[in-house]
């Protein structure tokens, strides 16, 4: 029988509806599987469905199989849909829904822990044509997730083929248990690892516990793996960059099935794909990162945004695509620029194509809520799929799709928005919500379905009524609706999946659970939960007592030897039993020291205290190799305890070896970041703060010497969880406390004050750099911000001034700055009117030796600086350098900062903070003699505008020190031979 005949009309109706009217529930089946048409209506205005008829019967079997199969709960007969014909009948249509959609969820459960993905995705998909929608995420029958019961499994396929299909890894359970906090605490290191690359949270907070603490207790190395897993994500969003630079669209959307967050993520080179694809000019590469939902404000290097640079590049189409997306035109860089800056400065018309957008976005919200209020899904999803701002969006009236379904009581039309993710809270005219015109419109269904959906009536609108009072003043009764709708926490610890028919024994939270029949069986009892888990797991073992008529009495608190399996789990806490006091375990250390060593109340204490105690999981520590030598500088001395030795009056080895497993743990009150500030200083005071940390004015505090006037010193504190990391930029600032050049900034101190708490490794490290205060700020804020122009000498004496510093920084210490701008150009003191300007180079953030491999020659550093060989090397544009040796690295590493020593002075002789110069070289293909002439009108712009003039020989010095090729580029010792001739 084809799918015609199965529909045919007898006596106008069709065999399915006869088969749904009479109760024949295999027919029904029949019938749907050899193609009958669910949703034909019959009758002579074909007014019945299928489905009313089964309600009108009262077949429930089969009301539940059709709504399994899709059945359409909006389609109306007589004024009335499901809902109110299954009501008049005394069916709970809402609880049919309930057990329908646990049932699927429970069926695809179990079939993914079967590992039979292809039948779980039918299933999948059977439910995404359901009134209940994507069940992925939803909870089955013991209220747990697909993606909990996996985790459990310890099954990192069946974990990684849940987030392709879009699951969310961190999808918690009853009481905000997740994933992630059932596979640390049962030790699945598969499911644990699998989860962390599929980017699972690991900032949430169960019972007042991190998942660091929890992995410190249970004795997983949680640092360890995030490591590994870092290693495998950051190569990852390398190759998703380029796939999407290349067009390699089915490549890019297999990565961001596995992680979602790829998207966004910035690659080695610091650029996101988007703003890659911008750079590219690539249309293609950036409509489909949309359609996938990429942030389209996420900023790159110097907080330039994907618009942004669609502007300074006069990409208009992107533009155009870009604010159709809700694009922000008003985030500004680092300089203070915002969209409209930059468009104004490169005579972009942002207002013009502003004002076409809008137009345009009006026809598609127009289109959009149209299709939603007729049912017209497949019209809403493809406008949806290329639009994904359109369903918050409000139409020529003010008005929001969801806003128009629930005035048109269209729970489908409501359901199916919520569905795909309509804020159901978004406002419209006069700050009404959905809720709002539900309950004024008195719609019991539609307020039923908003209360479950989680819609606020609290919520005031611009008259002052909240829900509440507006159902007050209309005569309907909110009241009971909130009462019935309201959501009952589920009283169950992490719970662990049952495999068999058998339901899962929840855990009481409040009180004992009393199984048994009678009272002369043994009852099956929880110890009660504790404020926090003990040392070795999340939740408390189960264990058989027998019973009587006298009162219990309050268990203790114990650890029992049992096998693991879903209903009850082992601590792992050796042979006999132990009473645990959960609020005594930061103070359990090894050797029965309940005092850890280095604790902030223990006479021992330094800032420079790094020997951690063993802490559960081994042997770790934090060792730091020192040479006594001559102090660099003598007032530190004094300032610490003289029975260690201290890192502030010694040498500092580059031989430094850590463990990022455990940092140093302290009992008793811990000290603030601004306590241990002020033993060292006074007059502490914030003077800014950037992408490296944030930096303090302060006094030096100089003991032992009475009437020591005061030093004023600049303190840049970094903070770090990584003790790798911490390593790293030590011995970076230690090599900046030997630096001694009138140009360059002195540092004089480098030390760490650390602060921690037992059992966390999320406690940070702050590594503080003791400078030179420097009171006149830099050249980019007294000079570029304010549009002030400069001398010819001045300019002269600049160049002069920062080529010597780096003629020393190459010569002398073998470093490389990586950062020059004028930003990091400091200006001790300053006086115009004599022509006179003492400046020095600081910010040392990025500096590296040239001799640390080819590191020196890595991404770092502005976008806008940036030399167009290691720009190009960071882009995987060139293959040239990759098999250059390292002396020829650490010559672009040179030649790299005197070209942004060259742009920093461009900028100062035209005032041009916007044109990239790197990006002018590739648009015109390398060819200099396009560059120069293009710089040169902005110069003698900004000479006629400011009437100032730069000889032609200071102008090709700068322009020399920004050649294409680093071989032709001038040295600074080049620079200064031309100065002094």
């Amino acid at each position: 029988m084809s799918a015609v005949d199965v529909d045919a009309l007898d006596s106008n109706q069709t065999p399915l509806y006869c088969a749904a009217y009479n109760g024949d529930l295999e027919g029904v089946k029949a019938l749907i599987k050899k193609g009958a048409d669910i949703e034909k209506l019959v009758g002579q205005g074909q007014w019945w469905s299928v489905l009313q008829a089964a309600i009108a019967q009262k077949h429930l079997n089969v009301i539940k199989y059709l709504i399994k199969r899709g059945a359409n709960l909006k389609t109306s007969l007589f004024g009335k849909t499901p809902f109110d014909w299954a009501n008049e009948k005394g069916i709970n249509m809402e609880e049919i829904i309930k057990q329908c959609k646990t049932e699927m969820v429970d069926k695809f459960i179990y079939l993914v822990r079967l590992d039979k993905f292809e039948e779980a995705k039918k299933v999948l998909e059977k439910s995404k044509k359901t009134f209940f929608g994507n069940i992925i995420d939803q909870l089955g029958s013991q209220q747990m997730t697909a993606m909990y019961c996996v985790a459990f499994d310890n099954k990192s396929e069946a974990i990684k083929w849940l987030v392709a299909q879009g699951a969310n890894p961190s999808h918690p359970i009853s009481q905000g248990y997740t994933p992630l906090f059932v596979a640390v605490s049962q030790k699945k290191d598969a499911a644990t690892r699998a989860l962390l690359e599929c980017g699972a949270d690991t900032s949430q907070t169960i019972q007042n516990l991190t998942i660091f603490q929890l992995s410190t207790r249970v004795g997983v190395d949680l640092v360890a793996i995030l490591k590994e897993v870092s290693t495998v994500y950051n190569a990852l969003v390398d190759e998703f960059v380029l796939c999407v630079r290349k067009c390699n669209f089915q490549r890019a959307g297999e990565i961001l099935q596995r992680r979602k967050d790829i998207i966004d993520a910035n690659a080695s080179n610091n650029f996101n794909a988007l703003y890659c694809a911008v750079c590219d000019q690539n249309l293609p590469a950036v409509n489909w990162l949309i359609e996938k939902g990429v942030n389209v404000n996420k900023a790159c290097v110097d907080g330039i945004t994907a618009c942004a640079l669609a502007v300074t590049q006069k990409m208009e189409p992107i533009i155009e695509l870009l604010i159709e997306h809700r694009a922000d035109l008003t985030i500004k860089d680092v300089d203070g620029f915002d969209c409209y800056a930059r468009a104004q400065y490169v005579s972009v018309d942002l207002k013009a194509i502003s004002e076409r957008v809008k137009v345009k976005k009006q026809h598609i919200v127009h289109d959009f809520v149209v299709a939603v209020r007729k049912n017209s899904y497949s019209i809403a999803e493809e406008l949806l799929k290329k639009h994904p701002w359109v369903i918050d969006e409000c139409d020529n009236n003010q008005l929001t799709a969801l806003y128009c379904c629930v005035c048109d009581g269209n729970i489908t039309g409501i359901e199916w928005l919520l569905q795909h993710g309509a804020n159901i809270e978004k406002t419209v005219i006069q700050n009404i919500t959905p809720l709002h015109a539900a309950v004024s419109k008195k719609q019991p269904s539609v307020v039923k379905a908003l209360l479950k959906r989680g819609a606020n009536p609290t919520i005031k609108d611009g008259s002052g009524f909240d829900a509440f009072g507006r159902a007050k003043y209309e005569g309907f009764d909110l009241d009971s609706l909130v009462k019935e709708c309201k959501v009952v926490p589920h009283l169950v610890a992490p719970v662990m999946p049952n495999m068999s028919n058998q339901t899962a024994l929840p855990v009481a939270t409040q009180q004992n659970i009393n199984l048994a029949t009678s009272n002369n069986q043994p009852t099956l009892q929880t110890q009660p939960v504790i404020t926090q888990p003990n040392h070795s797991i999340s939740q408390d073992p189960v264990s058989i007592r027998g019973t009587s008529s006298t009162p219990h009495t309050q268990p203790t608190i114990t650890q029992q030897n049992q096998s693991l399996s879903p209903q009850e789990v082992s601590v792992r806490a050796g042979s006999n039993t132990v009473t645990v006091d959960p609020n005594a375990f930061n103070t359990i250390k090894a050797g029965n020291t309940l005092q850890p060593p280095h604790s902030m109340e223990s006479n021992s204490v330094q800032y420079n205290s790094f020997s951690s105690g063993s802490s559960g999981g081994g042997d770790s520590s934090f060792v730091m190799t020192t040479t006594m030598v001559k102090s660099i500088d003598n007032s530190a001395v004094s300032d610490f305890p003289t029975d260690e030795i201290s890192m502030y009056n010694s040498k500092r080895s580059t031989s430094v070896s850590s463990s990022n497993s455990t940092l140093s743990s302290f009992s008793g009150k811990t000290k603030t970041i601004e306590e241990l500030m002020q033993e060292k200083y006074t007059n502490i005071s914030l003077i800014g703060r950037g992408g490296f940390g944030a930096v303090f004015k302060c006094d030096k505090i100089i003991k032992n010497r009475k009437n020591a006037p005061a030093q004023t010193r600049a303190v840049k504190l970094i903070e770090f969880v990584s003790t790798d990391d911490l390593n790293r930029s030590l011995r970076e600032a230690f090599r900046l406390c030997g630096l001694q050049h009138e140009n360059v900034l002195k540092v004089h101190d480098a030390y760490v004050l650390q602060m921690g708490s037992a059992g966390s490794l999320s406690e940070k490290n702050t590594m503080c750099i003791e400078m030179e205060f420097i009171p006149c700020g830099d050249l980019a804020e007294r000079f570029l911000k304010k549009k002030v122009c400069l001398s010819n000498d001045l300019i002269k004496h600049c160049i002069r001034c920062m080529c010597d510093a780096l003629v020393y920084l190459y010569e002398e210490k073998q470093m490389v700055h990586r950062d020059i701008k004028p930003h990091n150009i400091m200006i001790r003191s300053i006086d115009l009117d004599h022509n006179q300007l003492d400046i020095v180079l600081g910010d040392f953030g990025l500096a590296k030796s040239v001799g640390d491999s080819a590191s020196s020659a890595s991404f770092a550093g502005t976008l806008q600086y940036m030399s167009p060989e290691l720009f190009m090397m960071q882009q995987g544009m060139s293959e040239e350098h990759e098999d250059e040796d390292q002396e020829t690295l650490r010559k672009h590493a040179h030649a790299s900062d005197m070209f942004a020593l060259g742009v920093t002075f461009y900028q100062l002789i035209s005032l041009d903070m916007v044109t990239s110069v790197t990006g002018l070289i590739m648009k015109f293909m390398g060819d200099e003699k396009k560059l120069f002439a293009a710089l040169r009108e902005k110069i003698a712009k900004n000479c006629s505008d400011n009437n100032v003039s730069y000889d032609e020989k200071l102008i090709d010095l700068i322009f020399g020190m920004m050649k294409r090729d680093p071989d032709e580029r001038l040295t600074a010792q080049q620079v200064l031979d031309t100065l002094n001739e």
